[in-house]
């Protein structure tokens, strides 16, 4: 008996006969499947004839929608599929999600392909539900995309407003780095505003302030002379984790919302700085480009440079606020590092934009 494969007619009379096959259904299996069909003639066996359906390529979900909490976790994308000898499994997806989860494949058998695509789902520390899509696809031999599955739907919970009862880390130094280069140290002083006890308890206030001093460092000239710089992270311990001007945070800083400007009480991040025992003096402090990492993914930056303390001198002071756009891991947050501090605190550059649609500038 075959369940995949109709024979029409079944029966007939002598002479010429034409016999039809039919498959009933796609071949799924991950393999050729064959059948066997015996012609019989007055009770005995004549002839046997083998009918042979080509596997076909295909790949299936086991679902498109996911839920994840705002704990974040492990989620895996599980598929069936059955793939070209020469093709593989990719993914696509909203160049967001770079900056909140990590993609890693699971194990994928052969033959009838059972795999799937593990996302790790970093804490969502953000107010508002995030979401992303992706896509799974086969790739042939020259990374061309054969086939793709529909879109899935990734959506985290917001995190939660939380406030702070343990201020006794506010104010404390680590010294980052040394500089071994030149006869004195190139003063930086990062901190974090809107970071809560617990966020820094957990050692999350240290991993996005490493990430915002590394992202400093990421770019020309930076990169090459790095051992020129003193650095220190302050921990700046805020009351609440929520940035909107209303809730009081270590340094009040928050997106206005007119454009990419933001706020931020630029007193307190000085005094912050000056926690720093090398940067007690107002000579040091002016010296100093002060780096504040937001715990915020607003789309904005904003550096404020060109203080004076005696209303006369313009100093080197500057203070550059840059939120965590998309998430501390993303290139959006990267670049925004660098621009506010690197181009407009250490650097003092005015902004340039270049757009395609204005063309090349002449020679």
């Amino acid at each position: 008996v075959c369940d995949w494969l109709t024979v029409s007619p079944a029966q007939g009379k002598a002479g010429k006969v034409s016999v039809s096959f039919k498959a009933n259904s796609s071949n799924m299996t991950g393999d050729p499947r064959t059948a066997t069909l015996t012609l019989y003639g007055a009770g005995n066996a004549l002839q046997n004839l083998h009918v042979t359906q080509a596997k076909m390529d295909f790949i299936e979900l086991d679902k498109t929608e996911y839920s994840i909490s705002a704990e974040g976790g492990d989620v895996d994308i599980l598929f069936t599929g059955s793939f070209p000898a020469n093709g593989r499994v990719g993914a696509a997806y909203s160049t967001s999600l770079t900056g909140w989860a990590q993609l890693g494949w699971l194990p994928t058998t052969r033959g009838l392909q059972h795999g799937g695509l593990r996302v790790k789902v970093d804490a969502n520390q953000f107010l508002h539900e995030r979401q992303a899509q992706l896509q799974l696809v086969i790739l042939d031999a020259n990374e061309q995309v054969i086939m793709k599955t529909d879109f899935i739907n990734l959506t985290q919970a917001a995190g939660q407003e939380l406030t702070s009862t343990d201020m006794s880390k506010d104010g404390e130094v680590k010294v980052l780095q040394t500089h071994t280069k030149g006869n004195a140290g190139i003063p930086l002083v990062i901190l974090g505003d809107g970071f809560v006890d617990t966020q820094v308890a957990s050692g999350y206030y240290d991993e996005c302030i490493q990430r915002g001093i590394d992202n400093f460092f990421s770019e020309e000239p930076y990169a090459s002379l790095r051992e020129y710089f003193d650095v220190w992270q302050v921990t700046a311990v805020s009351p609440s984790n929520v940035m909107d001007g209303t809730h009081a945070t270590a340094i009040s800083s928050y997106p206005t919302g007119e454009g990419t400007f933001i706020n931020g009480d630029h007193k307190k991040a000085q005094a912050y700085a000056q926690q720093v025992t090398e940067l007690k003096s107002m000579d040091r402090l002016a010296e100093v480009t002060i780096l504040v990492v937001m715990n915020t993914d607003a789309y904005a930056g904003t550096c404020y440079f060109g203080f004076s303390f005696d209303k006369k001198t313009i100093i080197d002071l500057a203070i550059g606020y840059a939120p965590m756009i998309y998430g501390p891991r993303h290139e959006e947050c990267r670049q925004v590092m660098v621009h506010e501090n690197a181009g407009h605190g250490f650097a003092k550059l005015g902004d340039e934009y270049g757009y395609a649609s204005n063309g090349k500038a002449s020679q």
